[in-house]
């Protein structure tokens, strides 16, 4: 019945011994590396992570066994075709009913389209903080609660502060307490939409 419920579950699963090895993995799992049961099972699976990430992997995994908890982890599994994508996996301990460790069992999804997200918007963030400290003018992001967010070079030498005394900090503590009081209702208006 296990096996009938993974090989249909909309996620790769796999299941571990007590002794750290792989012992069953689902057909979406076998379906995405376009690997055997055979060649996954004990360490085989760890052949298609990516060596970049292989190490942080194995720390991540050797430690939840040693802490008998649950652990997650972000790493490039090779795909049938050759590609390695982005996989979040999740690590679940197994207990008996007398409370016997008895391995684990992780489910793991694609989440390549995400990273690819996050590439972009970091990458669109870098474009805009170049253009940002190529103005000669000051720019300056912040929250509804009044906390610098962003700001630029410009902004850093009016104030004579570093990025890290600025972005984080609210805006009473880098403008000081009289220019504060005298914005503090522009500030609010504006922030409220007002104007």
């Amino acid at each position: 019945r296990f096996r009938n419920m993974a090989d249909t579950a909309p996620v790769m699963i796999w299941v571990s011994g007590p002794d750290r090895l792989c012992t069953y993995f689902n057909k979406q799992w076998l379906d995405f590396t376009g690997r055997s049961m055979e060649q996954e099972l004990g360490n085989g699976w760890a052949e298609g992570v990516h060596r970049d990430d292989f190490d942080r992997c194995l720390k991540i995994y050797n430690a939840a066994f040693d802490r008998t908890e649950q652990f997650r982890m972000e790493y490039r599994l090779r795909r049938a075709d050759g590609e390695f994508v982005w996989i979040y996996d999740n690590g679940t301990p197994r207990f008996s009913s007398d409370g016997e460790f008895l391995g684990y069992i992780g489910s793991c999804i694609d989440i390549s389209d995400q990273k690819e997200a996050e590439d972009a918007v970091r990458t669109a963030r870098d474009e805009i903080r170049l253009i940002a400290d190529a103005l000669p003018v000051l720019v300056s992001e912040v929250d509804k609660d009044c906390y610098y967010r962003f700001n630029n070079l410009a902004y850093e030498k009016w104030f004579d502060q570093p990025t890290d005394q600025i972005t984080g900090h609210h805006m009473r503590e880098v403008l000081g307490e009289a220019v504060w009081d005298r914005i503090q209702p522009l500030v609010a208006k504006t922030l409220a939409g007002q104007e």
